[in-house]
């Protein structure tokens, strides 16, 4: 299948693969180095079982958290699309990485807080896109708690109730927690979010300063990105205190911490079920 895609992008970029060399990083999709003979070295990641126009819409989320995160490094999307037989790949400018420091994360503390005040008059997008390689429905709400219950928490949970993952009586018990609505969440305006931050999906280039990938983008509560930074290892300190510095949270926000992550957990739920089941059951325990 390689030998295909190579063929593919040789032909587009009408130009000569060198070498190629895999790269480790990511749950879903294969990821390589490629040289070419003119261009240089670009990333490519591909996948033949994932939606077709996922990385379309990743291409789309790209270019406009370019436009946006100003103090944040985005890297170009060089091009994408699908092959015969279903292979869909991507592929962007390539970047030579270098380890975090406390400066590094204070820069994606305050880049990140930036990105936040870019704001919208309702929360979602107009268009629907993926986390992973699950749809993430983005109609729009004028109510965040409206927004996170019917296009991010449901979905999910139904669609662990429907692959038996997990036992309908936590789809009824989360309803009850929904029912809470506004009284758990402080209002504010929908900020741009990058949408699955991630350790794994930051990075510090030897060039040009620190950035975001794998972007699952909409206009969302802020609160909600902060509390995903803190799952799968979470961030330096200094990367809360330069936040926190920049963009002030509400009071309370700690106490609200596991409901946000519950969305999270849940897709992992769905993506490779395991303990991260027991992890949701807990969580829609501790707010019923």
């Amino acid at each position: 299948m390689t030998n295909t895609l190579f063929a593919a992008l040789e032909e587009r970029f009408s130009d000569k693969i060198l070498s190629y060399q895999g790269i480790s990083g990511g749950d879903i999709n294969q990821a390589i180095r490629l040289d070419f003979k003119d261009k240089g070295a670009v990333f490519v990641k591909y996948n033949a079982n994932v939606p077709s126009d996922m990385f379309q819409k990743e291409a789309t989320a790209l270019a406009m958290l370019k436009h946006h995160a100003q103090e944040l490094f985005v890297p170009r999307v060089l091009d994408y699309g699908v092959l015969d037989g279903g292979l869909s790949f991507l592929v962007l400018e390539f970047v030579d990485e270098k380890p975090f420091t406390s400066a590094s994360f204070e820069q994606l503390g305050r880049g990140l807080a930036k990105l936040h005040s870019v704001t919208f008059s309702h929360f979602g997008l107009d268009h629907d896109n993926y986390i992973g390689r699950l749809y993430q429905k983005n109609e729009y709400k004028s109510s965040f708690s409206e927004f996170l219950w019917e296009m991010r928490m449901y979905p999910q949970l139904k669609l662990a109730v429907d692959s038996s993952l997990m036992d309908s009586i936590w789809l009824e018990k989360a309803f009850q927690v929904s029912k809470k609505g506004e009284d758990l969440i402080p209002n504010e305006k929908p900020a741009l979010l990058h949408g699955d931050l991630w350790s794994g999906n930051i990075i510090c280039s030897k060039t040009s300063g620190v950035g975001i990938i794998d972007p699952a983008i909409y206009y969302g509560h802020r609160e909600m990105e902060l509390a995903f930074t803190r799952l799968f290892g979470g961030f330096s300190t200094h990367f809360y205190d330069a936040y926190q510095e920049e963009n002030p949270l509400n009071a309370g926000f700690s106490e609200r911490i596991k409901l946000y992550q519950l969305y999270p957990i849940l897709v992992h739920v769905n993506l490779f079920g395991g303990s991260y089941v027991r992890q949701a059951e807990s969580i829609i325990k501790s707010y019923s």
